[in-house]
């Protein structure tokens, strides 16, 4: 009993580890990267006013905020809400095309490049909100895991001729 305090102790220290310390700093990482992202493309609409479409530019600058928002939030209930989302609201779906058609159509490449790596950051965000989950999930793999080469053991262990299961079990077989 005394083992399964400590274990369930480790756990709990490790998810507050990690979830309390490490996360954070994760997220303030990812979200520099996000702010010199939008530097970035603030910069290329300076540079090039009028070869950068207005759409084109507000629609990568509010995808850009809108990840930064998400930092936090980007974990498996989100992914799960939005996807019903966009399965049941076709405006939704919509609005998604014409957006995507935008940042598409735009003749500077440089802008599909930051979209896509501000996406590469919500995915390392949402690694990290998601991480925590580990602490609890490996483990009840793990006990799974063994389970099911306990059950292949015992699968084995029956089929055994009983003069060798004595050789493992020095007490007789009750019949």
């Amino acid at each position: 009993m005394s083992l399964w305090i400590i274990a369930f102790g480790a756990i709990a220290l490790a998810f507050f580890i990690y979830d309390g310390i490490l996360v954070p700093s994760m997220r303030l990482r990812l979200r520099f990267q996000l702010f010199e992202l939008r530097d970035e493309a603030r910069g290329l609409k300076v540079d090039d006013n009028d070869g950068f479409d207005d759409k084109a530019f507000d629609v990568l600058e509010e995808f850009l905020n809108v990840a930064i928002g998400l930092l936090p939030r980007a974990n498996i209930s989100l992914v799960a809400q939005a996807r019903q989302a966009f399965a049941n609201n076709p405006e939704l779906r919509t609005a998604v095309a014409e957006r995507r058609k935008i940042i598409e159509s735009c003749s500077r490449r440089e802008v599909a490049d930051i979209q896509h790596r501000a996406a590469q950051i919500l995915d390392w965000a949402f690694l990290a909100n998601s991480g925590g989950w580990t602490v609890w999930v490996v483990p009840i793999a793990l006990v799974l895991v063994g389970f099911r080469s306990i059950q292949a053991l015992f699968r084995e262990l029956i089929l055994w001729p009983e003069t060798q299961i004595h050789r493992v079990l020095p007490e007789p077989l009750a019949a």
